[in-house]
């Protein structure tokens, strides 16, 4: 079970680079965001156990969203990837749709 966590916010030449390489340019409703981060877990032997990346983190209508998200396993070297598209926020959603009974 992981004990500790460590953030780092990665510079802007870094965040500049990456976004000039994706070609992420704000369109409409969405503004790239110099947001990226990397959240580090660590086991209860102090070994590093995850790296969670946030590679693209985007304002869409004023809210802050992680639209490239990547996740590593350290021990079972293993990762997941979920890039997000089309993100709507304030679609006039009913509050109590995600709550449970």
């Amino acid at each position: 079970m992981p004990q500790r966590t460590e953030s780092v916010a990665l510079g802007e030449d870094q965040e500049e680079a990456l976004r000039r390489r994706r070609g992420l340019e704000g369109r409409g409703g969405r503004q790239g965001h110099a947001g990226r981060s990397r959240r580090s877990t660590y086991d209860r032997a102090g070994l590093l156990f995850k790296v969670r990346t946030f590679d693209c983190v985007e304002t869409i209508h004023s809210h802050l969203k992680p639209v490239d998200i990547r996740m590593k396993t350290i021990p079972a070297r293993t990762w997941s990837r979920i890039v997000l598209r089309d993100v709507e926020c304030d679609t006039g959603l009913a509050e109590g749709l995600f709550r449970v009974p």
